[in-house]
């Protein structure tokens, strides 16, 4: 979470707390605020599975069917019923893009929300559960819906991103490049740029596993793999589907 923050994505306040032998994490909710009379007032939200009419159940592409199912058509539906939704499209794209580098498989539709905090056009709300899944060999990689033709991060092309810009409206050759170059390149220097750091932090395997994925989608947009990245340890997982080297 803190990492998206560094990365110029929009994420609720997370914080570390030790508890004498508990271990937790402190999510600030956006869905509240305090009123003039110091009352603690809920903000109404939905998540997109709420916003398409979904069960619980169908949370992941792959378990729904043709017009009931949280794919990129039903996501741009969303996204075009917020107040902004050029913002609210390229912030959902660029939390895509971080999905990729940190390995998150499981950005299902209840971990995106729209919220109305401004009357009753909604905004896209703060992302509030990003987690490496791909550390856990027991977790699957496929992504939580479909970029393109794409399943994992191992079947990605040039085409299937391009096919899921283009469903959400970005449909120029032009556009696309703009997109990787202002949004996905930066944001994948200031990962690069904290390697070390998690490293230190007795993260390696997190360390590996962005940079195995950045290798993985440099050559897809035709960008040369940086030296630093190109330098580290492979990521390697007996689970999940995925191995690089």
């Amino acid at each position: 979470m803190n990492l998206a923050r560094l990365a110029g994505l929009d994420v609720a306040e997370v914080y570390c707390l030790s508890i004498a032998e508990l271990e937790a994490l402190l999510v600030t909710r956006f869905d509240r605020a305090i009123d003039e009379q110091s009352r603690i007032i809920r903000i109404h939200q939905e998540d997109f599975a709420q916003a398409l009419g979904l069960s619980a159940e169908l949370k992941y592409e792959r378990r729904g069917e043709l017009g009931k199912r949280f794919d990129t058509r039903a996501i741009r539906s969303i996204l075009d019923r917020t107040s902004n939704p050029d913002l609210a499209r390229n912030s959902f794209i660029a939390s895509t893009f971080f999905d990729l580098l940190v390995g998150n498989s499981d950005a299902h539709a209840k971990n995106h929300a729209v919220i109305y905090n401004n009357g009753p056009i909604p905004k896209l709300a703060p992302r509030y559960d990003i987690v490496p899944t791909r550390l856990d060999p027991q977790v699957t990689g496929d992504f939580p819906f479909r970029i393109g033709t794409a399943l994992n991060i191992s079947g990605l092309q040039q085409s299937d991103l391009s096919s899921f810009l283009s469903t959400l409206g970005i449909v120029s050759r032009g556009a696309q490049r703009r997109l990787n170059a202002n949004v996905f390149l930066p944001m994948t220097d200031v990962l690069i740029n904290l390697l070390s750091n998690l490293q230190q932090d007795r993260q390696k395997s997190f360390a590996d596993l962005i940079a195995a994925n950045i290798k993985c989608l440099f050559p897809i947009l035709n960008e040369k793999v940086p030296e630093a990245v190109s330098r580290r340890d492979a990521f390697i997982t007996t689970g999940g589907g995925w191995l690089s080297n």
